[in-house]
């Protein structure tokens, strides 16, 4: 993978170089390719119109930075996507794009390991700026898509697709702060704003709390959120 670049402009912000759009309506996937250059001017943006190309494209070249993927696919489903990316080319972060709003379509991609869930109403502007806050760390959900996991997780008990857990919590009084934020849904900034730190500070947190949990995204923290009990 290339190395991603931090922005000039703002330190903590990710430059990606490089993604792909999977989306098989073509004026929605060229709406997704003028949002990704709107937030990052210089990125260069493949397009596929279905799952056939799509896998074409990753085989011949791994180095994506972010995938925004369809689910419906006219020869497949992007699940299938999703799943082949976070076995093989995990690096590459998977943020479903779709008009599915229901909670079936959202566990399941989760559970194949997307890390973000955005809608296609959104407006253009926002969408973009949606972008800029995955590269700067933040979530790539929605507080009401938080909301609907942690009632999920409660109806259930427990996720059997999460990742084995430690019996006492690895992690330090400020590290279980800032997680319990995270697992209620608040972004980076805001998380900086209510325990009185800076939004780099709250970022270097998030990062070792992934490494310590072996966790690589904001559904699979507020899953380890409500296992410890802190949300």
């Amino acid at each position: 993978m290339q190395q991603i670049q931090e922005s000039p402009e703002n330190p903590q912000t990710q430059v990606f170089q490089k993604a792909l759009v999977v989306e098989d309506i073509e004026s929605s996937n060229h709406w997704m390719r003028d949002r990704l250059r709107e937030a990052f001017p210089a990125i260069q943006v493949d397009q596929a119109f279905n799952l056939r190309q799509a896998c074409q494209l990753f085989r011949a070249n791994t180095a994506y930075d972010i995938a925004l993927i369809d689910l419906g696919l006219p020869d497949g489903n992007g699940l299938e996507l999703i799943e082949h990316c976070t076995r093989h080319c995990p690096q590459v972060l998977t943020v479903v794009v779709t008009i599915f709003e229901d909670d079936q379509h959202l566990f399941k991609a989760i559970q194949q390991g997307a890390q973000g869930y955005l809608l296609k109403d959104m407006e253009a502007d926002i969408f973009a700026q949606h972008l800029l806050q995955i590269a700067q760390g933040e979530a790539a959900l929605s507080p009401l898509f938080v909301k609907k996991i942690m009632q999920y997780m409660r109806q259930i008990g427990q996720n059997s697709a999460a990742k084995s857990l430690p019996i006492v919590l690895p992690l330090t009084r400020r590290e279980k702060q800032v997680l319990a934020c995270l697992g209620r849904g608040l972004q980076v900034s805001e998380t900086a704003e209510q325990l009185g730190i800076s939004v780099h500070t709250v970022s270097s947190y998030v990062k070792e709390i992934y490494r310590k949990l072996n966790i690589c995204s904001r559904a699979e923290a507020v899953m380890v959120a409500l296992q410890y009990g802190l949300i």
